[in-house]
């Protein structure tokens, strides 16, 4: 079911009109997003969570940079082998009592608008893709620091009809903020003087932003390894804006629909009746749908090695343990 179909039920039993009013068309399509993002925050939905292969951006420091489209990580290990890696808080390296340093620990260590690190004084230039252009003007802020100031504020502007334009400054590393005043029609992608790719701005999100992941990894496993890691993450949130956008596949349109009823007929006199009956309505859809896509699998995530790993090491049996416990 579209924005479109979840609107037009709501409008049906809510008395709004959203295909003669414009304001009634607005509140609805942000209502619909606030509902939708609450339930996806929540819990991880069906079809929120998705696989990805991501390389090394600083093999050496064992730096990932996860895509736009990544929310949150909830397991990673190295492609090729079958160990585990515990994804784990910053913190603990800064504790006090004792060595605190986990080895083979993934952990988030910050954001950047930069997927890779920029070791150049250079100008920034924004692309569109080969042989396209844009329609209206787009307005990119630039903040960060140059040779000469710890922070600088430059707007630059990709006209219409235009492919690309660059920064007048020289910036030193990832600037603090990339952000276009606007969604537009394509991805724009950032490279340095050297032409070399450092990111992009996709086109319906208005910032360049990355999370950077370091593995801690000291053990013998990482001279063996390729460098790419294989990822389960949950897909960040994606507005509704288009009328025939969907929410994960139409599978909780019903839910957003009666939470929204649910919502809508509390804050009404004599209403509460209505209004428990649609809390009960979208709380049974939303366990229906786990439920029923549940059926006949394990989906636990594995959190210790494999027991057969490593079964015919003799280091393996001198622990005493033969694999079959």
């Amino acid at each position: 079911m579209s924005l479109k179909n979840i609107r037009s039920n709501i409008a049906a039993e809510a008395g709004y009109h959203p295909d003669s009013s414009s304001d009634d068309l607005v509140y609805l399509n942000n209502q619909i997003n606030q509902i939708a993002y609450e339930v996806y925050t929540a819990q991880d939905l069906v079809g929120s969570l998705f696989e990805i292969i991501a390389f090394f951006t600083d093999f050496t420091e064992k730096l990932i940079s996860t895509p736009w489209y990544v929310g949150e990580i909830r397991a990673g290990k190295y492609y090729d082998t079958p160990r585990t890696i515990t994804l784990r808080d910053i913190r603990p390296r800064f504790g006090t009592d004792g060595w605190t340093v986990q080895l083979f620990d993934f952990r988030e260590v910050g954001t950047s608008t930069f997927a890779i690190s920029n070791t150049e004084y250079s100008t920034l230039t924004f692309s569109l893709p080969e042989g396209e252009v844009e329609t209206e003007d787009i307005i990119i802020t630039i903040v960060g620091e140059t040779p000469v100031a710890s922070q600088v504020e430059e707007q630059i502007v990709l006209i219409a009809g235009q492919n690309s334009v660059s920064s007048a400054n020289n910036w030193i590393g990832a600037p603090k903020v990339i952000e276009k005043n606007r969604t537009n029609l394509f991805d724009i992608t950032i490279t340095n003087i050297n032409s070399l790719e450092l990111g992009i701005i996709p086109n319906g999100e208005l910032r360049s932003l990355y999370a950077i992941w370091q593995v801690q990894d000291d053990s013998l496993i990482s001279i063996l390894t390729t460098n790419s890691m294989e990822i389960l993450y949950k897909e960040k949130y994606r507005q509704l804006v288009n009328d025939y956008d969907e929410f994960l596949n139409g599978r909780y349109d019903e839910v957003i629909i009666w939470k929204f009823l649910d919502e809508y007929w509390s804050k009404q006199d004599g209403k509460k009746d209505l209004a428990e009956g649609a809390a009960l309505k979208w709380m049974s859809k939303l366990a229906g749908v786990n439920k029923n896509k549940s059926k006949g699998k394990k989906i636990e995530l594995q959190t210790v090695p494999n027991k057969f790993y490593g079964l015919f090491d003799s280091t393996y049996y001198r622990a005493g343990k033969s694999g079959y416990n």
